[in-house]
């Protein structure tokens, strides 16, 4: 079972979760899931904060989808976006600015 979401109105599912998996695909076509910390901005934005092989897949490949797994009553909530391209810092984290474009709650069938 499936409801959309609008991207706007993500803060009212997610709370005040502070961390989410996200993924991204690297250059070989693999998917990478991260469990990152995030931050929920204004509108349909937010930051999250990866590690050097994360910013690097997101400055090749933006498109990134965020899971924010058991959010209400079994649902989880999945969000898709583009991550803007930043550097790598020296230390190796850094927090990417994402832009979403779509946002659904899903519950796994007998869920």
């Amino acid at each position: 079972m499936s409801v959309i979401v609008e991207p706007t109105d993500l803060a009212d599912h997610v709370g005040d979760r502070t961390t989410a998996f996200v993924m991204s695909v690297g250059a070989s076509g693999q998917v990478k899931v991260m469990h990152a910390a995030v931050a929920l901005g204004d509108g349909a934005t937010m930051r999250v904060e990866l590690g050097p092989g994360g910013i690097r897949n997101i400055n090749d490949r933006p498109a990134v989808t965020v899971l924010w797994p058991d959010v209400s009553e079994g649902f989880s909530l999945l969000a898709d976006g583009s991550a803007q391209p930043t550097e790598v810092p020296e230390a190796g984290r850094g927090w990417v600015a994402l832009h979403l474009s779509a946002a659904v709650l899903h519950k796994a069938p007998g869920g």
